[in-house]
Protein backbone atom coordinates (compact mmCIF):
# COMPACT_ATOMS: atom_id res chain seq x y z
CA UNK A 1 0.00 0.00 0.00
CA UNK A 2 0.99 3.59 -0.58
CA UNK A 3 -0.38 6.31 1.65
CA UNK A 4 0.12 10.07 1.50
CA UNK A 5 -1.18 12.52 4.04
CA UNK A 6 -1.68 16.26 3.71
CA UNK A 7 -1.49 18.75 6.54
CA UNK A 8 -4.02 18.39 9.36
CA UNK A 9 -7.34 19.91 8.46
CA UNK A 10 -6.78 19.89 4.71
CA UNK A 11 -8.88 16.85 3.84
CA UNK A 12 -9.31 17.89 0.22
CA UNK A 13 -5.56 18.05 -0.30
CA UNK A 14 -5.10 14.63 1.26
CA UNK A 15 -7.76 13.07 -0.96
CA UNK A 16 -6.34 14.67 -4.10
CA UNK A 17 -2.79 13.54 -3.31
CA UNK A 18 -3.96 9.99 -2.60
CA UNK A 19 -5.95 9.86 -5.84
CA UNK A 20 -2.97 11.14 -7.80
CA UNK A 21 -0.67 8.50 -6.32
CA UNK A 22 -3.17 5.72 -6.93
CA UNK A 23 -3.53 6.66 -10.58
CA UNK A 24 0.23 6.67 -11.17
CA UNK A 25 0.53 3.28 -9.45
CA UNK A 26 -2.20 1.80 -11.62
CA UNK A 27 -0.61 3.16 -14.79
CA UNK A 28 3.00 2.24 -14.06
CA UNK A 29 2.80 -0.50 -11.43
CA UNK A 30 5.59 1.40 -9.67
CA UNK A 31 5.19 2.79 -6.19
CA UNK A 32 8.53 4.57 -6.28
CA UNK A 33 7.83 6.19 -9.64
CA UNK A 34 4.65 7.54 -8.12
CA UNK A 35 6.48 8.84 -5.07
CA UNK A 36 9.41 10.34 -6.96
CA UNK A 37 7.11 11.96 -9.51
CA UNK A 38 5.13 13.52 -6.73
CA UNK A 39 8.34 14.65 -5.05
CA UNK A 40 9.36 16.61 -8.13
CA UNK A 41 5.95 18.25 -8.38
CA UNK A 42 5.83 19.11 -4.68
CA UNK A 43 9.47 20.02 -4.11
CA UNK A 44 8.57 23.57 -3.11
CA UNK A 45 5.17 22.84 -1.61
CA UNK A 46 4.63 22.20 2.10
CA UNK A 47 1.29 20.44 1.60
CA UNK A 48 2.55 16.85 1.61
CA UNK A 49 3.42 15.77 5.14
CA UNK A 50 3.58 11.98 5.32
CA UNK A 51 4.42 9.16 2.92
CA UNK A 52 3.90 5.56 3.99
CA UNK A 53 5.61 2.93 1.83
CA UNK A 54 5.80 0.21 4.46
CA UNK A 55 5.72 -3.44 3.39
CA UNK A 56 6.11 -2.81 -0.35
CA UNK A 57 9.17 -4.93 -1.17
CA UNK A 58 11.24 -1.83 -1.87
CA UNK A 59 14.98 -2.19 -2.42
CA UNK A 60 18.07 -0.03 -2.76
CA UNK A 61 17.10 1.49 -6.10
CA UNK A 62 13.76 2.50 -4.65
CA UNK A 63 15.42 4.07 -1.61
CA UNK A 64 17.67 6.09 -3.93
CA UNK A 65 14.65 7.41 -5.82
CA UNK A 66 12.93 8.36 -2.60
CA UNK A 67 16.01 10.11 -1.23
CA UNK A 68 16.02 12.62 -4.05
CA UNK A 69 13.83 15.62 -3.38
CA UNK A 70 11.19 14.47 -0.91
CA UNK A 71 10.26 17.30 1.46
CA UNK A 72 8.29 15.44 4.12
CA UNK A 73 7.73 15.45 7.84
CA UNK A 74 7.19 11.68 8.19
CA UNK A 75 8.52 8.88 5.98
CA UNK A 76 7.71 5.23 6.71
CA UNK A 77 9.75 2.55 4.96
CA UNK A 78 9.40 -0.34 7.39
CA UNK A 79 9.26 -3.99 6.31
CA UNK A 80 11.10 -3.57 3.00
CA UNK A 81 14.38 -4.84 1.55
CA UNK A 82 16.64 -1.81 1.91
CA UNK A 83 20.28 -2.85 2.27
CA UNK A 84 23.69 -1.13 2.21
CA UNK A 85 23.39 1.05 -0.91
CA UNK A 86 19.87 2.18 -0.08
CA UNK A 87 20.94 3.00 3.47
CA UNK A 88 23.78 5.15 2.17
CA UNK A 89 21.40 7.09 -0.06
CA UNK A 90 19.02 7.71 2.82
CA UNK A 91 21.97 8.78 4.96
CA UNK A 92 22.93 11.32 2.32
CA UNK A 93 19.37 12.59 2.37
CA UNK A 94 19.47 12.99 6.15
CA UNK A 95 22.65 15.03 5.94
CA UNK A 96 21.00 17.49 3.56
CA UNK A 97 17.42 17.39 4.84
CA UNK A 98 16.05 19.65 7.57
CA UNK A 99 12.31 18.97 7.24
CA UNK A 100 12.01 15.26 8.03
CA UNK A 101 11.06 14.67 11.67
CA UNK A 102 10.12 10.97 11.73
CA UNK A 103 11.79 8.12 9.81
CA UNK A 104 10.81 4.47 10.10
CA UNK A 105 13.33 1.98 8.68
CA UNK A 106 12.35 -0.99 10.83
CA UNK A 107 12.48 -4.56 9.51
CA UNK A 108 14.88 -3.95 6.61
CA UNK A 109 18.38 -5.34 5.96
CA UNK A 110 20.41 -2.44 7.32
CA UNK A 111 23.76 -3.62 8.63
CA UNK A 112 27.48 -3.05 8.19
CA UNK A 113 28.40 0.03 6.18
CA UNK A 114 24.73 0.91 5.67
CA UNK A 115 24.09 1.17 9.39
CA UNK A 116 27.32 3.10 9.89
CA UNK A 117 26.35 5.62 7.21
CA UNK A 118 22.94 6.22 8.77
CA UNK A 119 24.42 6.64 12.24
CA UNK A 120 27.03 9.10 11.00
CA UNK A 121 24.38 11.18 9.28
CA UNK A 122 22.81 11.84 12.68
CA UNK A 123 25.90 13.79 13.69
CA UNK A 124 24.93 16.60 11.31
CA UNK A 125 21.18 16.18 10.85
CA UNK A 126 19.19 19.03 12.41
CA UNK A 127 15.59 17.95 11.97
CA UNK A 128 14.98 14.29 12.81
CA UNK A 129 13.11 13.79 16.08
CA UNK A 130 12.24 10.08 15.86
CA UNK A 131 14.21 7.26 14.22
CA UNK A 132 13.11 3.62 14.14
CA UNK A 133 15.90 1.20 13.17
CA UNK A 134 14.45 -1.80 14.96
CA UNK A 135 14.89 -5.33 13.58
CA UNK A 136 17.96 -4.62 11.49
CA UNK A 137 21.59 -5.60 12.14
CA UNK A 138 23.64 -2.64 13.36
CA UNK A 139 25.88 -4.83 15.50
CA UNK A 140 29.09 -3.64 17.14
CA UNK A 141 30.31 -1.53 14.19
CA UNK A 142 26.99 0.27 14.02
CA UNK A 143 27.22 0.99 17.75
CA UNK A 144 30.63 2.62 17.28
CA UNK A 145 29.05 5.10 14.88
CA UNK A 146 25.97 5.48 17.08
CA UNK A 147 28.12 6.43 20.05
CA UNK A 148 29.42 9.45 18.17
CA UNK A 149 26.00 10.27 16.74
CA UNK A 150 24.30 10.23 20.14
CA UNK A 151 27.12 12.33 21.58
CA UNK A 152 26.81 15.06 18.93
CA UNK A 153 23.12 15.05 17.99
CA UNK A 154 20.98 17.71 19.68
CA UNK A 155 17.63 17.03 18.01
CA UNK A 156 16.77 13.31 18.14
CA UNK A 157 14.32 12.53 20.94
CA UNK A 158 13.29 8.92 20.24
CA UNK A 159 15.59 6.12 19.06
CA UNK A 160 14.48 2.53 18.51
CA UNK A 161 17.30 0.01 18.03
CA UNK A 162 15.40 -3.05 19.22
CA UNK A 163 16.72 -6.38 17.88
CA UNK A 164 19.94 -5.16 16.25
CA UNK A 165 22.52 -7.75 17.34
CA UNK A 166 23.84 -5.47 20.08
CA UNK A 167 25.83 -7.21 22.84
CA UNK A 168 27.22 -5.83 26.11
CA UNK A 169 30.15 -4.19 24.28
CA UNK A 170 27.73 -2.36 22.01
CA UNK A 171 25.70 -1.34 25.05
CA UNK A 172 28.84 0.19 26.57
CA UNK A 173 29.29 2.31 23.45
CA UNK A 174 25.68 3.47 23.52
CA UNK A 175 26.12 4.35 27.19
CA UNK A 176 29.16 6.50 26.40
CA UNK A 177 27.12 8.44 23.89
CA UNK A 178 24.24 8.86 26.33
CA UNK A 179 26.55 10.47 28.89
CA UNK A 180 27.02 13.41 26.52
CA UNK A 181 23.40 13.66 25.35
CA UNK A 182 20.80 15.91 26.98
CA UNK A 183 17.99 15.64 24.41
CA UNK A 184 17.04 11.97 23.92
CA UNK A 185 13.91 11.05 25.89
CA UNK A 186 13.09 7.51 24.70
CA UNK A 187 15.51 4.66 24.01
CA UNK A 188 14.27 1.24 22.89
CA UNK A 189 17.09 -1.29 22.94
CA UNK A 190 15.40 -4.55 23.90
CA UNK A 191 15.70 -7.99 22.29
CA UNK A 192 19.49 -7.64 22.15
CA UNK A 193 22.12 -9.65 24.03
CA UNK A 194 22.93 -6.74 26.35
CA UNK A 195 23.42 -8.84 29.50
CA UNK A 196 22.93 -7.30 32.92
CA UNK A 197 26.29 -5.57 32.56
CA UNK A 198 25.13 -3.70 29.46
CA UNK A 199 21.81 -2.82 31.06
CA UNK A 200 23.55 -1.33 34.09
CA UNK A 201 25.95 0.63 31.88
CA UNK A 202 23.03 2.26 30.10
CA UNK A 203 21.14 3.01 33.30
CA UNK A 204 24.19 4.59 34.89
CA UNK A 205 24.62 6.76 31.80
CA UNK A 206 21.09 8.19 32.11
CA UNK A 207 21.23 8.55 35.89
CA UNK A 208 22.51 12.12 35.68
CA UNK A 209 21.04 15.59 36.06
CA UNK A 210 21.83 16.39 32.43
CA UNK A 211 19.99 13.37 30.97
CA UNK A 212 16.48 13.83 29.57
CA UNK A 213 15.75 10.11 29.12
CA UNK A 214 12.28 9.31 30.45
CA UNK A 215 11.84 5.76 29.17
CA UNK A 216 14.17 2.86 28.36
CA UNK A 217 12.83 -0.36 26.85
CA UNK A 218 14.83 -3.50 27.69
CA UNK A 219 12.25 -5.93 26.27
CA UNK A 220 13.31 -9.53 26.78
CA UNK A 221 15.99 -8.71 29.36
CA UNK A 222 15.92 -10.28 32.81
CA UNK A 223 17.32 -7.94 35.46
CA UNK A 224 18.72 -8.26 38.98
CA UNK A 225 17.45 -6.64 42.15
CA UNK A 226 20.48 -4.34 41.94
CA UNK A 227 19.36 -3.12 38.52
CA UNK A 228 15.82 -2.68 39.79
CA UNK A 229 17.17 -0.48 42.58
CA UNK A 230 18.99 1.65 40.00
CA UNK A 231 15.75 2.04 38.01
CA UNK A 232 13.93 3.15 41.16
CA UNK A 233 16.74 5.57 41.96
CA UNK A 234 16.39 7.26 38.58
CA UNK A 235 12.62 7.37 39.10
CA UNK A 236 13.13 9.38 42.26
CA UNK A 237 15.24 11.86 40.34
CA UNK A 238 12.70 12.48 37.54
CA UNK A 239 9.73 10.83 35.80
CA UNK A 240 11.17 7.58 34.49
CA UNK A 241 9.84 4.24 33.28
CA UNK A 242 11.68 1.10 32.23
CA UNK A 243 10.43 -2.02 30.50
CA UNK A 244 12.13 -5.27 31.46
CA UNK A 245 11.39 -8.90 32.21
CA UNK A 246 11.60 -10.80 35.51
CA UNK A 247 13.72 -9.70 38.44
CA UNK A 248 16.02 -12.29 40.00
CA UNK A 249 17.83 -12.02 43.33
CA UNK A 250 21.33 -12.77 42.06
CA UNK A 251 23.35 -12.25 38.93
CA UNK A 252 24.82 -15.03 36.81
CA UNK A 253 28.39 -13.82 37.11
CA UNK A 254 29.78 -16.09 34.42
CA UNK A 255 27.10 -15.03 32.00
CA UNK A 256 27.17 -11.33 32.78
CA UNK A 257 29.34 -10.48 29.78
CA UNK A 258 29.02 -12.43 26.56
Amino acid sequence: TLRAVGRTGNRGLQQNVQLYLDRICQATQSLVLAASTLARLWANNSGLVELDLSDNNLGDADAKALANGLCLVRLRLGRNNIEVDGSKQLARMLIENDTLEELDLSWNHIRGKGGIALARSLKVNIGLVSLDLSWNGLGYEGCIALQEAISFNRYLQELDITANRINWEGAQLIAKGLKKNAVLTVLKIGLNTLTMTGVMDILRAVDTDSSSVRHVDFEGQIISSKILFKIETIGRRRPFTCRHEAVIDSEDVLGTRI
